[in-house]
């Protein structure tokens, strides 16, 4: 008869449980609705004052002849400023959206990274640089936009720290491993030290110092988000002035 009275026991102290976990889990699932619903509404409000500075800088350049060589330099510098504020705070945005959106769609990871290409063919024009995509095609369930974005960010990742000494060539593969697609995208560029490994997919990181570099350090710490959000890794191969292999599963859904 003890025992019996043990089992009920445990059996409602579980049913309590789930009870308020599903309740825990409701209450989450509005807070990051009013977040998302917030973060979306910051990103016009935000940006609105960044895009007005933006607009006279412009208006300024036109009587730049008017200034003399401080005032010239101090336009230049407030110019790449605003345009660094703008980014990141554009990025920092979009990364606290990631995973916010509970729309999923069928999304075809061949397109995404064609539409990703196109988006960057000015950039890969200026480097001169020659991408080359496998013929695998795979479908995924997920947020066709946070797909877009992370191959966006891994190709630009790579056109941003290629070689300047030598012809740049980028690789995109892909392949099945039980329940996983594992993806990788390799270059010939200027390499990562082994102990900048988990430091790049900090915000703000960057390993390259180089002024005429426009990297923020937010296209890893995205790309790390949208693939942990859906279940996934990523890791890296890298040797200083020999190139970088990026690669991350996601799995099939």
């Amino acid at each position: 008869m003890q025992e019996v009275i043990n089992n009920d026991f445990d059996i409602k102290n579980l049913l309590s449980k789930i009870k308020k976990l599903e309740s825990e889990n409701t209450n989450l699932k509005k807070q990051n609705s009013i977040l998302g619903h917030f973060t979306h509404l910051s990103k016009h409000e935000i940006q609105e004052p960044i895009n007005t500075i933006i607009s006279y800088i412009s208006l300024l350049e036109e009587s730049k002849k008017k200034l003399d060589e401080i005032g010239v330099f101090s336009l230049e510098v407030i110019k790449k400023s605003s345009y660094k504020i703008k980014k990141q705070i554009t990025s920092l945005l979009d990364l606290s959206l990631i995973n916010s959106k509970t729309r999923e769609e069928i999304v075809n990871t061949q397109q995404a990274i064609s539409y990703s290409i196109n988006s960057l063919k000015n950039n890969i024009a200026k480097k001169n640089s020659i991408i080359n995509v496998s013929e695998n095609r795979h479908m995924f369930r997920g947020n066709n936009y946070e797909i877009e974005l992370l191959f966006y960010n891994l190709i630009k990742n790579a056109l941003l720290f290629s070689n300047k000494k030598s012809s740049n060539v980028i690789n995109i593969q892909s392949y099945e491993e039980g329940n996983k697609i594992i993806y990788s995208i390799s270059d010939n560029g200027i390499g990562i030290r082994k102990k900048d490994f988990e430091k790049i997919f900090d915000i703000f990181y960057t390993v390259n110092t180089d002024e005429n570099n426009d990297s923020i350090g937010m296209g890893l710490p995205i790309c790390k988000k949208i693939i942990e959000s859906n279940g996934g890794e990523i890791w890296l191969e890298s040797e200083l002035n020999k190139g970088s292999i990026f690669y991350f599963s996601l799995p099939e859904k």
